[in-house]
């Protein structure tokens, strides 16, 4: 994806909350969708919705590491996108 690979640089960690703002900013430019907060309980959660039907395409959740099966403590940001309707055929 072209936005990590113009946030980092080669032999620069990039820092979840930068990357987290430049996908806010990504998605700003691109869709004209502001990043919403709609849960107290999760206060870290965005999602970010079609401006004509206020559908979500798309978020960004911050999950405990333990919960996905990856070692170590803390969370991760997890970026749920909803793709493009496919057609299927029965």
């Amino acid at each position: 994806m072209r936005l990590l690979e113009a946030g980092k640089r080669k032999g620069e960690s990039m820092d979840q909350n930068t990357l987290r703002d430049r996908i806010c900013e990504y998605v700003k430019s691109q869709y004209n969708a502001e990043s919403e907060r709609l849960w107290r309980r999760y206060p870290n959660y965005v999602i970010f919705r079609h401006e004509d039907n206020r559908k979500w395409f798309g978020g960004i959740l911050d999950v405990q590491r333990s919960r996905l099966g990856l070692e170590g403590d803390g969370s991760v940001d997890v970026l749920n996108v909803k793709s493009g309707r496919t057609k299927r055929r029965l």
